[in-house]
């Protein structure tokens, strides 16, 4: 399926509101302002020791690499007026330990390649982007909802048990292109998911807490050397049709669409 997606242009001075995707970061930008934050607004957000420099001009050289700078420099390369970068730079403030802990992952695939002259990027390297583009953590107290997740039973899920998602289940968008998506929402866009089951105290916590929380599961996953090597350690998740996400999603023929909600995965990853 083809993206619909548009990116908008110009600055949105309350994208806060826009989607329940950024109810994570409400205690992060409180700000109401009429323009583009600059890179100097923006690293006030930032975790130590890292910090948010102009894009420069592309190179092949290794050391110029974007992820090699993260970890050698501390260093983000970003784009002003640019609302990817803008939820990167979010990304960071909200997840800090999976940031470091995913690009910290990734430079070590990369400089093993540097060192053998491999110029192929490795699995490693492939799921660590899709992570970053497009992760999405489900955390859910039920394991039912988590194995429907996984065996593509959308329609039941999102409406028939819509009741129990809201009382179990939580969507925590990591990746910076899903979370610019969310602001022109279109019927294709989905999530690549990591499935956590948690204790129902999880949510009786506040929102800050829980996405803490979420900040050090997914950080002590990326650790582990042997979880998330390949695509099929991630459940694709269509984002529309968690409740709340899209208007259509409170009618229940908006299930029927099986070339969004498909049926299981097609091939092998």
């Amino acid at each position: 399926m083809p993206s619909l997606y548009v990116p908008p242009t110009d600055w949105i001075p309350d994208f806060i509101h826009r989607s329940p995707a950024y109810n994570i970061l409400q205690d992060i930008w409180t700000e109401i302002r009429s323009v583009w934050p600059s890179i100097h607004d923006l690293n006030q957000y930032m975790p130590p020791p890292y910090m948010l420099v102009p894009q420069g001009p592309k190179s092949d050289q290794f050391e110029h690499g974007y992820v090699v700078q993260i970890v050698q420099e501390h260093q983000i390369q970003t784009r002003t007026a640019c609302w990817h970068d803008f939820f990167n730079a979010l990304t960071w403030a909200a997840f800090p330990h999976s940031k470091q802990r995913l690009n910290l992952r990734m430079y070590h695939s990369i400089l093993q390649r540097h060192e053998q002259g491999d110029t192929h990027r490795s699995h490693v390297e492939n799921i660590g982007t899709l992570i970053d583009e497009n992760g999405i953590v489900i955390a859910s107290s039920c394991k039912t909802i988590l194995e429907l997740i996984r065996t593509f039973q959308w329609k039941e899920l999102f409406w028939e048990r819509r009741s129990v998602i809201a009382e179990t289940c939580e969507p925590f968008l990591f990746g910076h292109a899903l979370l610019e998506k969310c602001l022109n929402p279109y019927i294709g866009m989905t999530g690549h998911a990591i499935l956590w089951h948690v204790e129902e105290c999880f949510f009786r916590q506040s929102i800050v807490e829980r996405r803490l929380q979420v900040d050090q599961m997914l950080a002590s996953c990326l650790e582990n050397p042997n979880a998330l090597r390949k695509t099929r350690d991630l459940s694709p998740f269509p984002l529309l049709g968690y409740p709340g996400y899209y208007e259509a999603a409170n009618r229940e023929s908006f299930y029927d669409n099986t070339h969004y909600f498909r049926p299981g995965r097609r091939g092998t990853s």
